[in-house]
């Protein structure tokens, strides 16, 4: 429903990059209203993960017709920035008035990264799964992941293709003759030739009772 007030929408667009590249803002401004607004700006502030200011744009000013649509883009050299969860904020001031608006975006560098494993199995085969996620905007490619546990080989999944900034399951059945009980294990993840161990925890039980 259109007004009869001056009234807009703002839309900040970053897309996701990896460390090392620069940070493009888009800053999309739709008239909601009939009348035609003389001054348009936006203000873009972004933030670093631990949310301390890092850089602030301010855009040039713009008449905005009444139900047109007008975009600024801004720049911002960020080939030191390290990977992480950036948040972004635009204070955009129309005539008298201003309104804001925020998104996030991610910089990311070439890792492999497990969200979450099966932490309990039985002895002899049980079912294990876990999620791993892509933090780079490139795929990965050959990943897959090895369980051991006091030296024995577990489960050695399938190999996949991670696709950008993904997640994604992998599963398997993991077989031993472990005694019931708490073991210290290791995860072994491997991507693009790169290998990196994560310590674990299993609990093995007993099987169900037949």
């Amino acid at each position: 429903v259109h007004s009869y007030e001056k009234d807009i929408s703002p839309i900040l667009n970053i897309p996701n990059v990896n460390q090392g590249s620069n940070i493009t803002a888009q800053l999309t401004i739709s008239s909601m209203g009939y009348p035609d607004i003389g001054a348009v700006q936006g203000k873009i502030t972004l933030f670093a993960p631990e949310h301390r200011i890092i850089a602030t744009r301010i855009t040039a000013e713009k008449s905005l017709p009444g139900l047109k649509t007008i975009a600024f883009i801004e720049r911002f050299a960020a080939g030191n920035w390290s990977a992480g969860q950036y948040y972004a904020e635009a204070l955009v001031t129309y005539d008298d008035k201003e309104k804001s608006v925020n998104t996030t975006f991610l910089i990311g560098m070439m890792d492999l990264q497990l969200k979450q494993y099966t932490q309990q199995i039985t002895t002899g085969f049980s079912d294990f799964s876990l999620t791993l996620v892509n933090n780079w905007g490139n795929a990965l490619r050959n990943v897959y992941a090895i369980v051991l546990v006091n030296g024995q080989e577990l489960l050695h999944t399938p190999i996949i293709t991670l696709e950008p900034w993904s997640e994604r399951e992998l599963q398997g059945i993991t077989r031993t003759e472990l005694d019931p009980g708490t073991y210290a294990g290791t995860l072994q993840l491997f991507f693009e030739g790169e290998q990196k161990e994560i310590p674990i925890t299993l609990e093995v039980i007993p099987p169900p009772a037949s």
